[in-house]
């Protein structure tokens, strides 16, 4: 079925009007947008300041108004953002894919730049993936750790020879497991540490 649009003309589908009561406007959905959009135009400055009047005086309206919608509001953000979750979830992974060349490259020029926070970092994430940081590590801790793997990186640069931070009892050994605590940092060569590699004096 159809009906014809007092603005426009044409004859369009009913699904193009807007109810009106039991019926349907007269005006077909683009017409009464454009109408509206004219009519603000020319009324914009009256509009503001009877918004502002009402405004002062009705200081509680925008508390009251939250209040009482707050749970209409909820709902329509959890069904918008289930309808939209593989949009969003497909424009991020878009976003990702264009840009990670460009994320590569900053992330490869700040190691080279960091040595030394690039090897305390990636040494915390392999200390946490075998459960070696422990919980009750303080703020001053984590500083002493930071300070040690950053004169590994001075010692490196003055002396020309690469320097390694070798957790003194290893993170995973057979025998014991240390853990990634300052007073279980201790600064080698690179050829020391290689001879070390996961074993403990005390313990062969």
């Amino acid at each position: 079925m159809s009906k014809i649009c007092n603005s426009c003309g044409q004859s369009l589908d009913l699904s193009m009007f807007a109810k009106r009561g039991e019926g349907l406007r007269n005006q077909c959905k683009p017409c009464r947008s454009e109408y509206h959009r004219e009519w603000y135009k020319k009324n914009r400055e009256a509009v503001l300041e009877r918004v502002s009047n009402y405004k002062d005086d009705n200081p509680d309206y925008n508390r009251e108004y939250y209040s009482r919608t707050r749970e209409h509001r909820l709902e329509w953000q959890r069904k918008y953002d289930e309808d939209n979750k593989l949009a969003r979830a497909s424009k991020q992974r878009e976003h990702y894919r264009q840009n990670k060349g460009e994320r590569d490259a900053y992330a490869s020029q700040w190691r080279r730049d960091n040595p030394d926070k690039s090897n305390a970092y990636n040494a915390e994430r392999r200390a946490g993936k075998l459960k070696a940081t422990p919980s009750w590590l303080s703020e001053q801790h984590k500083e002493s750790i930071a300070q040690v793997y950053a004169e590994c990186s001075t010692l490196s640069k003055e002396t020309g020879e690469p320097h390694h931070v070798d957790h003194i009892v290893p993170l995973k050994n057979p025998t014991v497991c240390g853990l990634h605590v300052p007073w279980n940092l201790q600064i080698l060569t690179k050829q020391e540490n290689s001879v070390k590699s996961n074993k403990h004096d005390d313990w062969g």
